[in-house]
């Protein structure tokens, strides 16, 4: 696991490190500190990113608009925000934080959101395992945008572009998958709700583009499932 601290302030970029390291040791992630939003967003371009506690109130921008760029990268980043401004709270919604911390910290709700870091981290990265006739091939669950299935051939297409396929059935594909937030829009695709940026009136947009079908038949379904998933969120 990668943490990315951010904020003007070393002591409370040191504190927050030294916080984690009290509670799950120091050899549990690596742990990179930031000043300034400039050379973290120019980290963020070139490395990938599983956790960021930002400040809301940084030196050029606030995090938030800081926090938006980094999830175009990395859509499933688990974002805290440590602030001394409360009335940012709501404004930190659009990028849907794990929490917002408050100034000064306090010990036990910042022990009980790490914990929450580690167990949404632990959750996005479970894997299946999929199986061609010769080997397995184990794919992240935070991996996948969506499954396409066509003539007993499934493919896999994942976030950085790789396909994967395989012989099978898409009603096995998606009993490996629904538990984790994935919709069946249509009876040839799957989808990964993380992903999903918009609907169009037969279409899912995904985040990096890809124009997904919606059927007539399963157009309420969909839209009800994904609701469902932003509300949870």
């Amino acid at each position: 696991m990668r943490i990315c601290v951010i904020d003007d302030d070393n002591l409370v970029c040191q504190d927050i490190e030294k916080r984690i390291c009290r509670r799950y040791g120091n050899n549990f992630c690596e742990i990179i500190l930031f000043n300034d939003e400039n050379s973290f967003l120019s980290f963020a371009e070139n490395n990938s990113i599983d956790v960021m506690f930002v400040d809301v109130k940084l030196k050029e921008q606030n995090g938030i608009e800081t926090a938006k760029k980094v999830k175009s990268f990395f859509p499933q980043v688990i974002t805290v925000y440590v602030s001394a401004f409360p009335q940012y709270v709501f404004k930190s919604f659009e990028t849907e934080p794990l929490n917002y911390l408050l100034k000064p910290i306090d010990n036990g709700e910042f022990n009980a959101t790490l914990d929450r870091v580690v167990e949404k981290y632990n959750s996005y990265h479970q894997a299946i395992a999929v199986k061609s006739r010769y080997d397995i091939t184990n794919i992240e669950i935070i991996d996948i945008c969506y499954i396409e299935g066509y003539n007993r051939k499934i493919t896999y297409h994942l976030i950085g572009g790789e396909k994967v396929s395989v012989r099978g059935k898409l009603n096995r594909a998606f009993s490996q998958v629904e538990k984790f937030d994935f919709v069946r829009c249509h009876q040839g695709f799957i989808v990964n709700m993380k992903y999903i940026k918009s609907f169009d009136e037969d279409e899912i947009i995904l985040m990096n583009g890809d124009r997904i079908p919606i059927s007539v038949r399963k157009k309420l379904d969909t839209k009800q499932a994904y609701y469902a998933y932003v509300n949870r969120r």
